[in-house]
């Protein structure tokens, strides 16, 4: 599991930028990332997860780091408990009886005691890709908006 899961992340990620930094730089515009899910901390089980999502962490600093001299911003944003189809399906094969309960332990450990909505990852990720945001590069925010707060 170890081996495929970082097999999959890591060279997945660098691909993806090499074509779309390389894109980028004949089109102009800004690179962002969203990493699935927010286990770049670690909890029981998810050390390949872990592995995998701070090795995206890292090459995405290095490649905001590598890409500001060319006008290119690069950030990424790790959704945390946002209600979606996949987050539903995760919780199911948990072991709670009912997918509210299974829900609810999670939203628990969040400031704002809830899951956040497709919606709102969306409104950050447009916030991103907008003008507004043109002084932010190497940015890794968390919807924390991880954990409802915002870092």
């Amino acid at each position: 599991m170890f081996d495929r899961m970082v097999a999959v992340n890591l060279p997945g990620v660098l691909h993806s930028l090499k074509y779309a930094i390389s894109d980028i730089e004949k089109h102009g515009g800004q690179y962002r990332y969203s990493v699935f899910h927010c286990e770049v901390k670690g909890s029981a089980g998810t050390s390949a997860d872990c592995a995998g999502k701070n090795g995206v962490e890292g090459i995405m600093q290095a490649a905001a780091i590598e890409c500001a001299s060319f006008g290119i911003r690069v950030n990424t944003v790790h959704p945390g408990l946002i209600t979606t189809r996949v987050a539903e399906g995760h919780v199911r094969v948990c072991y709670y009886d009912t997918l509210e309960e299974g829900k609810k332990a999670p939203a628990e450990s969040t400031p704002l005691k809830r899951y956040g909505s497709l919606e709102q990852e969306v409104a950050l990720m447009l916030y991103l890709v907008s003008d507004e945001s043109r002084y932010c590069t190497h940015g890794i925010i968390r919807l924390m908006v991880e954990k409802g707060l915002c870092k």
